[in-house]
């Protein structure tokens, strides 16, 4: 952090997927923040009802899981933060 801006990657990017993003958000995107080292990503398909969520190893994403209505998930980088899915998709 600088006194004008950020530098480097963000921990977490979070998309909400529509039918007109959703093919750029899981491919050229997931593959530019998965380079860049972006510690969580999260999916939201709001239509569909579930957020499908990696974490990042070093190297490669890996998919922590997919989590629906009523399901909880723990965020590494919001500090072991229980996330319900419910907050989100309401």
């Amino acid at each position: 952090m600088t006194k004008k801006r950020f530098q480097g990657p963000p921990d977490l990017v979070i998309e909400v997927l529509s039918p007109t993003t959703a093919a750029r958000d899981r491919g050229e995107k997931f593959d530019l923040y998965e380079r860049f080292g972006i510690y969580e990503y999260w999916m939201i398909d709001a239509e569909a009802r579930f957020i499908e969520v990696y974490t990042h190893n070093g190297q490669h994403f890996m998919r922590q899981g997919v989590y629906t209505v009523g399901q909880t998930f723990i965020s590494k980088v919001l500090q072991n933060v229980t996330v319900t899915v419910d907050k989100l998709l309401s």
